[in-house]
């Protein structure tokens, strides 16, 4: 049902691309993706994400720096533009931190998110592999006027070939967090750690 004359239409379109370069021991990426359109509610989308990242291989190990920023909408501000970037499918660990706080079905208020981390990924012999990743999660949407800092996650991991294709995975996570992101989920930030 409905009117078919208030009907109206919703749109998003998401345009983008991945770029690595190659030289030595050093691979530098990036990644930009804007999206546009109109939601149903009348709101214009106009929103963004990028990925920039470095990664260093020296013998067994690999160090990776890197930033991932989703544009997001300043809380309790009301606007005729959704500046929110809507991943569409979930990232179910492969970003912003092994503990999925953000973007896998798991509401943060639409602030958006900027992911600051450094991993390390030790090849300790043939069969293990052993990893360590630290993020730092702010908003990129305001909160009270400025980008707040949500929290620290720290990813300890493992991976054991036990034989041609099997493995044992495994590790722990551990989320600090501010009083910030009680705010955003709800419950009490002494007990997300």
């Amino acid at each position: 049902g409905g009117d078919p004359e208030n009907l109206k239409d919703e749109y998003l379109t998401t345009l983008g691309g991945n770029m690595a370069y190659r030289l030595q021991d050093w691979t530098l990426g990036g990644t930009y993706y804007y999206q546009m359109g109109a939601e149903a509610n009348g709101q214009t989308v106009d929103a963004y994400m990028y990925s920039i990242y470095a990664k260093l291989q020296v013998n067994t190990i690999t160090y990776t720096v890197g930033n991932d920023r989703l544009s997001g909408n300043d809380l309790g501000v009301d606007s005729n533009n959704d500046s929110s970037f809507n991943p569409l499918y979930g990232t179910h660990h492969k970003f912003y931190g092994l503990m999925d706080y953000f973007y896998v079905g798991n509401n943060h208020g639409d602030v958006g998110i900027n992911d600051i981390y450094a991993k390390m990924a030790w090849r300790k012999s043939p069969k293990l592999l052993l990893g360590l990743a630290i993020h730092r999660f702010a908003t990129d949407g305001q909160i009270n006027g400025e980008q707040a800092y949500l929290g620290t996650e720290i990813d300890l991991t493992f991976n054991y070939a036990l034989a041609k294709h099997m493995n044992l995975q495994g590790g722990y996570s551990q989320m600090i967090a501010n009083e910030t992101m009680e705010l955003l989920k709800g419950g009490d930030a002494g007990q997300m750690q």
